[in-house]
């Protein structure tokens, strides 16, 4: 095994690295370790993953298409274990990297045709390997800073497992197609025009790849702008019935301060006749006619405000004990929509446990604390039956025939837009007192 050979071969496998650059680019929020060690690792694995192809394709005198079938599995479990995501997603990123590495690979091979007409792919030449290089690392290098904006957005937040379900087929397909147009000898693509069959196919495809995402990411952006518009909606609605109430409550007691001066008169009339009994049952009727005030004034901010009137009216119909302590001054840095997503999901799952559980055992405690130049604290408690589901990424899912588990991870990925922290937990057992906790940290500093 010759120096030469070996280093050929090492750099005729390089793309693995541009590739982990495609792979890891949308994935800055969802390593399972962070900082500058886990690119490290990350880079000396992938050079290892290299050295160690070369290895046993010069030494063994094997080929590439021989080791693509164990490549492909190895490197996505390592993938998949590094990150902090469900399969539809690290598999849907995973083999669009794939994607876009195997149209570029099949460049250089028409470009190692082109220079070297008589050889083959098992002979891949060090002037093709190191156009190879060249071109990985400038596509990387351009689509880095889309990825890791764009695409960390959609892997954040968006969580539509069957959208992301559905690029796979297509992804699927491409990659077949890459593995089976690649010229295993090169005279192959000189008989008539194949090889112009060969480039052209390849830029149309790969072209479509590239309009796919693009179109991918609106539809995909468009449906999280429908389902905040949604939310904001709700919000409004929240604050209408609120409105309403309130506006309720004042014309009732206008007309009972209009009423006042003739009451007055009676309770003169009643006492001046010295009759103390008939001025008490007076009052105790008067008193019991007097409009009740239905809405609660938790905090001054309006929307907030009308989204916990919402849930505590709906607790109160379902017979569920809910204690609320609000200390917000003036409003933190964070959108409304976003402080009332959260407080919502916490308070409609907590409702929702609560049903399942006799009356008796049915209580939510929720506390929320803000002051200025310091974090907003939400801390949630509530009793529920005991009974957990813990999906594959490790976060709880739903245990409801038609619930969806996306109020949890809402709640999560809200957080984590402003650089927060979300902890949830459980503690009892399944049919005794068992009670679910949320422990939400927003740092001063909120990023918008």
């Amino acid at each position: 095994m010759s120096a030469e050979a070996f280093i050929t071969c090492m750099l005729s496998w390089y793309p693995i690295l541009p590739g982990a650059v495609l792979c890891f680019a949308p994935m800055k929020n969802r390593l399972r370790s962070e900082g500058r060690s886990a690119h490290v690792r990350i880079l000396v694995t992938v050079l290892i993953l290299m050295a160690l192809m070369a290895f046993v394709e010069v030494f063994f005198s094997t080929g590439h298409v021989l080791l693509l079938p164990l490549v492909f599995p190895a490197t996505f479990g390592a993938y998949h274990m590094s990150l902090k995501l469900p399969l539809c997603k690290s598999l849907a990123v995973y083999l669009l990297a794939v994607d876009f590495t195997a149209f570029l690979v099949n460049f250089s091979n028409g470009f190692d045709a082109a220079i070297n007409p008589d050889s083959t792919l098992a002979n891949f030449s060090f002037e093709a390997s190191l156009f190879q290089a060249v071109i990985t690392t400038a596509f990387a290098a351009i689509a880095y800073r889309p990825l890791k904006r764009f695409g960390s957005m959609l892997v954040d937040q968006f969580d539509l497992q069957r959208v992301w379900f559905s690029t796979l087929p297509i992804s699927g397909l491409l990659l077949i197609y890459n593995l089976m147009i690649a010229p295993r000898k090169y005279e192959t693509v000189h008989i008539n025009y194949a090889f112009v069959f060969y480039w052209v196919s390849l830029f149309i495809l790969m072209t479509l790849l590239l309009l796919l995402c693009v179109i991918f990411y609106f539809i995909v952006s468009g449906m999280m702008e429908a389902a905040e518009e949604r939310e904001r909606n709700r919000i409004l609605e929240m604050q209408e019935s609120a409105y309403l109430t309130q506006q309720r409550y004042i014309e009732e007691t206008a007309r009972a301060r209009h009423d006042f001066k003739h009451t007055i008169g009676i309770l003169d009339m009643l006492v001046s006749q010295g009759n103390l009994n008939a001025v008490r049952k007076y009052l105790d009727e008067y008193l019991a006619a007097q409009p009740q005030k239905e809405n609660v004034d938790f905090c001054s901010n309006t929307a907030v405000n009308a989204l916990l009137n919402y849930y505590n009216q709906m607790a109160k119909a379902d017979e569920i004990p809910m204690n609320l302590e609000i200390s917000l001054q003036d409003g933190p840095q964070v959108s409304d929509i976003d402080l009332c997503s959260i407080l919502g999901n916490i308070l409609e799952n907590a409702i929702l446990a609560c049903r399942d559980l006799p009356p008796e055992k049915r209580f939510i405690d929720l506390a929320l604390r803000w002051e200025k130049d310091a974090p907003v604290y939400i801390v949630a408690t509530n009793s529920f039956d005991g009974k957990v589901r813990m999906g594959s990424d490790g976060e709880y899912v739903s245990t409801r025939r038609s619930g969806s588990g996306l109020g949890l991870r809402s709640i999560r990925q809200t957080a984590a837009r402003y650089g927060g922290s979300v902890r949830f937990r459980n503690t009892g057992e399944s049919g005794g007192d068992a009670e679910f906790c949320t422990d939400v940290v927003l740092p001063p500093l909120l990023r918008q």
